[in-house]
């Protein structure tokens, strides 16, 4: 739905400027839901391009970790 738009862009707005803000070494999360994994995925490859990051780990189970490079 669009509301569900709305938020996904506000969150990828607020990580990216966290992630501009504090440059963390390190960022690692998870995701339970198969949903949630496929949409973590996009925002991470998404991120990394722009940001300097690289992915580490990118796994079945729903974990995901960037590393700046």
């Amino acid at each position: 739905s669009g509301n569900a738009l709305e938020v996904l862009a506000t969150v990828n707005q607020v990580v990216v400027d966290f992630i501009k803000k504090k440059k963390p070494t390190m960022i690692e999360f998870t995701a339970e839901e198969p949903s949630r994994q496929k949409l973590y995925k996009r925002l991470t490859i998404k991120i990394v391009g722009r940001l300097g990051y690289k992915i580490t780990k990118m796994s079945s189970d729903g974990i995901f970790r960037m590393v700046r490079k």
